[in-house]
């Protein structure tokens, strides 16, 4: 027989109560069903045989309950029932007492009934489940566990960070159940247009995250008992405008005097809050704001590329370039000649008609004023060649496109010529007698209007009477008896340009003579202070000239000899911008005498004036004119002698 105080599974569970005279009882506390069985005591005594055992032992019966679940795995509606059975017959009828986590189960009074049925179980239900006899609670079963398995519930999807999110971000999106058994599969889907498959596991991570991440997700959680989804979450992602673009409306054929809209559309969340329009023409100016910009009355100057910037509190973003083209009917129209300045008989120039049209002109029309109004011909030029005094007039073109048409301004096309159809008449006609008085008049056509009229007398030698349109001659003799001509001249000297010169420009004198044999040598001169005259240092037709010159005069020789005469504009002007020329004829009276008319000196005042630009260009001066030609006509005086009757 072995100590049971030596024993494990004893150990601290038995206590000897008795002593070493007439008392032999042992405490078992913890009393298990493996302590049933025979106990029997011992005693020794100092006699090495006097030992003794009693025999029989004593028999203990541990009396224990069990708890028996059924079934032994319940799912959520399901009935379960729970029975206490005791390992030995207890002969009597008990009374059991349920608890559940130690506590006595709740609506469940003691009963002798050892079997307890949960009806539709819940998860509430789940617990460790005891009974025992009653007075003898504290004695109860050993617990046994009721595990309820139920579907997931109570499922929710996060987001983390928490807050708002901006394109670029990373987040993770975290799907939450409560299950048993525990979730086992997570599926995330995303809602857009369909139910699309995003990925799987409890996280679902984003990272650099774009505009198109937003949107409507759930999750859809699975154990061994069911599955359900979660409510939906929506990402919200945040960004700066996109996809920015401006529109025209109507969107062709803008017409001067039309009103447009310009729309601004951009792709931004949070919504664009500013939408401002500028012109890159004028400088990128800002020129309205408004998801919608109007243009009323939209003229040519509105004409250019627009563009416009959206802004939210993420960003901004500018649109691509919009053009507006404006139709408008010709405008800003001129007609020109080429080249400028003079015209002479003789030479070939071009009429330009110029305009400002979009579309671009595509018919010209020139036409001639003359009693009436002619058409010539169609082009932007009309080219005359070998013009004559005849094409002398005025011209306009009229121009057309898709909008409208105009007429330009009247071009005067102004044609010089040396004198033609030239005549010489007396006055009174008729016979002459000795004493009378007649006047000879020289007729002639010539552009610009002869100057210079010389009469000569044929009587053995050419002889100069005078000069101007008409001679006289009073108390007329035999001897004014003869044959008379006059030579007109109109040799003139050509400035050009007439009209307004910018500081440091120039101006072109040219020289126009003729003479035969040709023109060998053209001096020109300039008038200084004090009506001093200086040699310029030039020989040729033309001589060019830049602000600080002025006073010039040009003489042609044919013969070598020179003569210089007075500037009849006195001194120039003060150095400036603009530059006026008026051209000046030949004066008999102020040159020097030579006694040969044959070389010709003209005279011309070069002023550069201050500008005034309220003031309109300078309209009296003399147009260009042309060389000198000769045609001489003459005509015959007879004297008639009275007879010596008619003398008395």
């Amino acid at each position: 027989m072995e100590d049971l105080s030596k024993k494990a599974k004893y150990r601290n569970r038995v206590k000897y109560l008795g002593n070493k005279d007439s008392d032999c009882a042992m405490r078992i506390e913890d009393l298990r069903e493996s302590d049933s069985g025979e106990y029997r005591f011992r005693f020794l005594t100092n006699d090495p045989g006097g030992k003794f055992s009693g025999s029989p032992g004593v028999t203990l019966k541990v009396l224990t309950l069990q708890v028996e679940m059924s079934p032994t795995t319940v799912t959520e509606g399901q009935s379960v029932t729970l029975t206490c059975r005791p390992t030995c017959d207890t002969g009597a009828k008990p009374t059991f007492v349920w608890y559940k986590n130690s506590k006595p189960v709740a609506n469940q009074p003691p009963t002798i009934n050892r079997t307890m049925t949960i009806n539709s179980v819940r998860k509430t239900d789940s617990g460790r489940y005891s009974c025992a006899v009653k007075i003898h609670e504290n004695h109860p079963s050993p617990a046994v566990a009721l595990n309820v398995h139920y579907s997931p519930k109570y499922t929710s999807a996060s987001i983390n960070p928490p807050g708002d999110i901006v394109e670029g971000d990373s987040v993770t999106l975290t799907c939450s159940s409560d299950a048993n058994p525990p979730v086992y599969t997570y599926t995330w889907y995303k809602i857009n247009r369909g139910e699309t498959t995003v990925g799987s596991g409890q996280n679902h991570s984003i990272n650099n995250i774009k505009s198109g991440n937003t949107g409507q997700y759930y999750c859809r959680v699975e154990n061994s008992v069911g599955s359900i989804n979660s409510p939906v979450l929506y990402v919200n992602v945040s960004y700066s405008p996109k996809n920015t673009s401006a529109s025209i409306s109507p969107s062709s054929n803008i017409v001067e005097g039309n009103s447009v809209t310009l729309t601004c559309s951009s792709d931004a969340n949070p919504p664009v809050h500013t939408y401002t329009w500028y012109n890159i023409n004028r400088g990128e100016t800002t020129v309205g704001s408004g998801q919608n910009y109007n243009i009323f009355n939209i003229n040519s100057e509105d004409t250019g590329q627009y563009y416009c910037r959206a802004t939210n509190v993420v960003g901004s973003s500018n649109s691509t370039f919009l053009s507006i083209d404006v139709f408008y009917s010709p405008k800003n129209t001129s007609a020109s000649t080429s080249p400028p300045g003079s015209i002479m008989e003789g030479d070939s120039v071009i009429l330009t008609c110029s305009s400002d049209a979009n579309p671009p002109v595509h018919t010209y029309t020139w036409y001639k004023i003359n009693r009436g109004v002619t058409t010539l011909r169609s082009g932007q030029n009309h080219s005359i060649s070998n013009i004559s005094s005849q094409d002398i007039g005025q011209y306009y073109c009229r121009m057309e496109n898709s909008v409208g048409s105009i007429n330009s301004t009247v071009l005067y096309v102004n044609v010089s010529y040396s004198p033609k159809n030239t005549s010489a008449s007396i006055s009174p006609p008729g016979d002459i007698v000795e004493g009378d008085s007649v006047t000879l008049t020289c007729s002639s056509d010539a552009s610009p209007p002869v100057h210079n009229y010389t009469w000569y007398k044929i009587n053995s030698r050419e002889t100069t009477l005078g000069s101007g349109q008409n001679h006289p001659i009073n108390n007329i003799s035999s001897e004014d008896t003869g044959q008379y001509y006059y030579r007109p001249k109109n040799t003139l000297l050509v400035v050009s340009p007439l009209n307004e010169t910018p500081n440091g420009h120039s101006v072109t004198l040219t020289c126009d003579s003729d003479a035969n044999p040709p023109v060998h040598t053209y001096t020109w001169y300039k008038k200084t202070g004090g009506n001093s005259v200086h040699e310029v240092s030039a020989n040729n037709r033309t001589l060019t000239l830049v602000s600080g010159d002025g006073g010039l005069r040009r003489q042609t020789s044919t013969k070598g000899r020179d003569r210089i005469a007075d500037d009849r504009q006195g001194d120039s002007g003060p150095i400036c911008d603009d530059i006026a020329a008026v051209p000046m004829t030949s004066d008999p009276k102020q040159r020097v005498e030579s006694g040969d008319d044959d070389d010709d000196v003209q005279y011309a005042s070069v002023q550069f004036k201050a500008r005034n630009k309220d003031k309109a260009p300078d309209s009296t001066a003399t147009p260009p004119h042309v060389q000198e030609k000769e045609d001489v006509t003459y005509v015959s005086v007879n004297i008639c002698r009275p007879s010596s009757g008619e003398n008395q």
